[in-house]
């Protein structure tokens, strides 16, 4: 700010004249330091340089920072320099320290209170060292670091402009120490990135996409892709059944159709289907061959019953006889003759009759009903009239070895040609074709009550019998085991439960095998030798691959795969089946773009085949990081960083700069008032950022009013407060203090000298809100 020094720094001026003697004799002190402003001395800002040539040095190449001319003469004064050892005056400072021009270097030297046109005498601090030094004045300042015409030939401020962001564009002017100020915000930007895409739903659950154009604008939506069947909600109903049922299907959400679902409200019957009853059922109608029917409606249900009958219209039931009916036919079935020796059955043994089948209701088949012939019942009925090559058969047993005999049913009556003697009509007679052979043994094995008696076991010294059966059959029973005379060793075949296998018999040459000593499905041999005895197994054949019902296991490398297989009940393996692997190669390493952020997160696969955790996100050529996070800005204010990892706009600084400006270190004087005067104001910023502002208020004792002096500040930030001191106007008494409040009320009696200091106390380094100063006496 530029404004009155107080009273108690002018006070001061003798003693700061006599220490700044003494330090000119130290020279210029070096340090790691940057500028920032501080309290005056004697009217003469004083500058706290943070950041000297010399600190750059580290920077700086060993030749820069050995820059001394091999001729032996130093850099003048007023020369551009990069450290203390190349200028005359050992003493290579910023060109403008408090301002943005301080990353330029000059040549400077200690002042007292001249320095040549063009410059000015500051006091600055060295790290723990203060002195005087010339510094280019503001129109100078130009001429010793330029980087951009301040005005052009028209007046009109330098501009510079850059693309930023969608298609927009950003500002910045040239300031008074010809020096670029910051960029301004982003302006003009389009509504999208150049080859963004997006995309929206559309029709039957597609999507359409429009894509951003070079002009940074939305281009027209496509047209509608990857449509589907449906729309949701949408019904869709068919017929189901033979009923006139019906079933009902919805669109789901995903714009498909669902299932059908059940076929409801059915009818009685299908359309048109006939019913048919028995009219037994009804009422006076005792035939249960007579029907009657009822058909089905175009509605599905049934119509009206009709009369009973033999036959319902529209139905395969009929019937061709009632219940009890009877039909008796001359000649037979086929039969178109009146002879009286064809109107009858085989002559005279019976007549052709058939009835009527009350189960079927209709005809059965015709019969050749046999009449009684006197007192006897006739004992065989003839069939097969129709064809003169059938005849009636049957067999009977006969003779002592189960031996069978045909019998014919006689035609008629007449005598026996073979025996001699006489028959009757329809009885059974022997067969005349088979004279010589009456009684065919011929399938028959032995006569019951025959045995049958053979060798056996070791070597033919046993016996074994078998009988002829009684049954029917006159067949050969089974063999009898085997039985041994003289007391024999061998009492049983090896193969019989119970035997001992060092003392049973086998018949010599016979071959057995067993699986029972071979693990891989194969098996053993052995032969019955001469002597009755079974030689020593072989060894096992056709053996398989393994064992069965067995698993083995192996592991791969990729992936850490795990695999099995078994061996089958025929000792054949399965093939392999992978039984778990894991999802990546140990060693592999994957990258993916952190969620809804710039950066990159990165993890590698473990020895087990498993990705490992995810690391933290890297934001490694990113400009600023994590999105979300701020930043201070150079004059108030804070900044964002973007979802691209990129600073966002600071607020419009220059603008804060208000009249109380530019904030060095002397108090600016608002004026004097007297205790009964009303409230007064002012409005003002805290810019840049870090900035205190001062103000110095004289009140006015009357003896008619009281002073009670009382300042008041208004910030919307808890953080911007102030400290107000209380003196006894023109003495270095001090009366009261405030510290970090936003109001302070002392009641003092006498003439006083308020002095106010207003500061950022918080942690964003700044604010771009302008605050309110109220005082009254």
């Amino acid at each position: 700010m530029i404004g009155k020094t107080h009273w108690w720094l002018s006070m001061s001026l003798s003693l700061a004249l006599t220490i700044l003697a003494g330090i000119l004799v130290f020279g210029c002190a070096k340090g790691n330091n940057k500028t920032s402003s501080n309290d005056s001395v004697n009217g003469t800002d004083v500058v706290v340089v943070e950041d000297t040539a010399d600190a750059t040095e580290s920077d700086v190449s060993e030749a820069d920072q050995n820059q001394t001319d091999t001729s032996g003469e130093l850099l003048p004064f007023g020369a551009e320099c990069k450290s203390n050892k190349v200028c005359e005056s050992a003493l290579c400072v910023p060109a403008d320290p408090v301002g943005a021009g301080g990353t330029v270097y000059v040549c400077s030297k200690k002042c007292l209170q001249e320095c040549p046109n063009g410059w000015v005498c500051k006091v600055i601090v060295l790290g723990a060292d203060t002195l005087t030094v010339c510094l280019p004045d503001e129109a100078n300042l130009c001429e010793v670091s330029q980087q951009c015409r301040y005005k052009d030939d028209e007046g009109n401020i330098t501009q510079d402009q850059e693309v930023c962001g969608n298609c927009g564009v950003r500002k910045r002017n040239c300031q008074t120490n010809c020096q670029w100020g910051e960029w301004g915000s982003c302006e003009g930007e389009g509504a999208c990135r150049f080859g963004e895409t997006e995309e929206e739903a559309c029709g039957k659950c597609g999507t359409r996409v429009r894509v951003c154009t070079d002009k940074c604008e939305w281009s027209a939506y496509g047209p509608c892709q990857n449509e589907k069947t449906c729309d949701p909600g949408q019904k869709e109903v068919r017929d189901c059944g033979t009923k006139c049922g019906k079933q009902e299907r919805t669109c789901l959400n995903t714009c498909e159709w669902s299932d059908y679902g059940l076929c409801s409200g059915e009818g009685e019957c299908t359309p048109l289907s006939v019913d048919v009853e028995n009219c037994s059922q009804v009422q006076d109608v005792n035939d249960a061959c007579r029907l009657r029917g009822r058909v089905c409606t175009s509605a599905c249900t049934w119509g009206l019953w009709g009369a009973c009958g033999l036959t319902v219209s529209g139905s395969t039931q009929t019937s061709t006889c009632g219940t009890g009916d009877v039909d008796e036919k001359i000649g037979g079935p086929d039969s178109k003759s009146s002879d009286p020796e064809e109107v009858s059955c085989w002559k005279s043994c019976g007549k052709w009759v058939r009835e009527c089948n009350s189960s079927t209701c209709g005809w059965g088949e015709w019969k050749c009903v046999l009449p009684t012939l006197g007192d006897e019942k006739l004992r065989c009925q003839r069939t097969g009239e129709t064809d003169p090559n059938k005849q009636n058969w049957k067999s009977e047993a006969c003779g002592a070895k189960c031996g069978t005999r045909q019998l014919w049913c006689a035609e008629k009556d007449g005598t026996n040609d073979i025996s001699q003697q006489p028959y009757k009509a329809c009885t059974w007679v022997p067969d005349p074709t088979k004279v010589e052979t009456y009684c065919d043994e011929s399938q028959s094995s032995c006569q019951p009550g025959d045995d049958d008696i053979q060798d056996c076991g070791l070597c033919g010294q046993g016996t074994q019998t078998r009988s002829c059966l009684n049954n029917g059959t006159c067949g050969w029973g089974n063999w009898s085991t085997c039985s041994y005379a003289n007391n024999a060793t061998y009492t049983k075949a090896c193969s019989e439960p119970g035997a001992n296998a060092n003392a049973c018999w086998c018949v010599p040459g016979q071959s057995e095998t067993r699986t029972s000593a071979c693990s891989k499905c194969g098996f053993q041999t052995r032969i019955c030798g001469s002597d009755c005895k079974w030689g020593a197994w072989s060894s096992c054949q056709n053996e398989g691959e393994c064992v069965a019902g067995t698993t083995e296991q192996q592991t791969l490398p990729h992936l850490c795969e795990k695999q099995s297989r078994s061996c089958t009940s025929q000792c054949r393996w399965n093939n392999w089946v992978t039984s778990s692997k894991g999802v990546c190669d140990a060693g592999d390493k994957q990258s993916s773009k952190c969620t809804g952020q710039c950066g990159y997160q990165h993890r590698t696969c473990a020895s087990s085949c498993q990705w490992g955790s995810w690391s933290g996100c890297d934001y490694v050529g990113s400009q600023c990081s994590p999105p979300g996070a701020f930043g201070n800005c150079d004059l108030c204010g804070t900044k964002t960083c973007s979802s691209s990892c990129t600073w966002g706009s600071c607020p419009e600084e220059q603008s804060k700069i208000d009249g109380y400006e530019p904030n060095n270190s002397s108090y600016y004087y608002v004026g004097s008032q007297s205790d009964c005067d009303n409230w007064k104001s002012l409005t003002a910023y805290l810019v840049p950022k870090g900035d205190t502002d001062r103000y110095q208020i004289q009140i006015s004792d009357t003896f008619w009013c009281d002073v009670d002096p009382r300042v008041k500040l208004t910030h919307p930030e808890s953080a911007v407060v102030m400290d107000v001191f209380y003196y006894k106007r023109g003495t270095s008494t001090l009366l009261a203090t405030c510290y970090g409040v936003k109001s302070c009320n002392k009641n003092l009696g006498d003439d006083l000298d308020i002095f106010i200091r207003v500061y950022y106390n918080g942690s964003k380094g700044g604010s771009c809100t302008s605050y309110k100063l109220e005082w009254t006496g």
